[in-house]
């Protein structure tokens, strides 16, 4: 596939997969100086998207869409962004507590926004546990509901990590997204955090 060299792999978690197949990746790759190429796709049809996907109700406009990003541990050549999957595991309790004491103490200090994920199919779960984090972490950043931009569809996270990854290119938050004024992204305040929430719990951080 896409004349890889190595091994294709397919990562099958529904919502979660292109956190999976990041989180594969990494632990795949070890010390190789080989890259790997990290991708999430979906395309809408009428009849098995709502079959297939819980978040998807009949009648609704279908989403669809994906991203992609070529990761590696070698920093030569590549743009100056990185990327990090600090937490990925159940939607259980203690969960929640677990994610933030993942992210570190100093997470907030330099994250610009948080991006986060919620599929329809688990709206009531998920809420309950975005509000636990909000409680949990105090103080918020600008939050931005994703699939409320992206529509809905079990790739949508990687369209994120590929919005996330330009604005860090870009070196600035766009005040659309952040809800008022752009947030100039610097040496201080240099992250973008992306949260998965329901069934299971996620997180990708994204830095320059």
């Amino acid at each position: 596939m896409f004349g890889a060299t190595g091994p294709n792999i397919t990562a099958s978690d529904g919502d979660y997969s292109f956190e999976q197949a990041l989180l594969a990746a990494s632990l795949m790759m070890g010390d190789s100086a080989e890259p790997a190429f990290v991708l999430g796709a979906d395309e809408g049809h009428e009849t098995f998207s709502p079959l297939l996907d819980g978040s998807i109700a009949p009648g609704l406009p279908l989403a669809d869409g994906g991203g992609a990003l070529v990761v590696s541990r070698q920093a030569d050549g590549a743009k100056k962004c990185s990327i990090a999957i600090p937490f990925y595991g159940r939607g259980v309790d203690g969960a929640v507590a677990n994610l933030i004491a993942a992210l570190g103490a100093d997470w907030q200090s330099r994250c610009g926004l948080v991006m986060v994920g919620i599929p329809a199919a688990y709206t009531q779960v998920g809420e309950a546990q975005l509000a636990e984090f909000m409680k949990l972490a105090g103080p918020m950043l600008p939050v931005v509901r994703y699939r409320r931009l992206t529509g809905e569809f079990a790739s949508a996270s990687a369209v994120a990590a590929a919005l996330a990854a330009s604005m860090l290119d870009e070196g600035v938050i766009p005040g659309v997204l952040a809800e008022g004024s752009d947030i100039v992204l610097d040496a201080c305040r240099n992250k973008i955090l992306i949260l998965g929430f329901g069934q299971n719990i996620t997180a990708m951080e994204l830095s320059r």
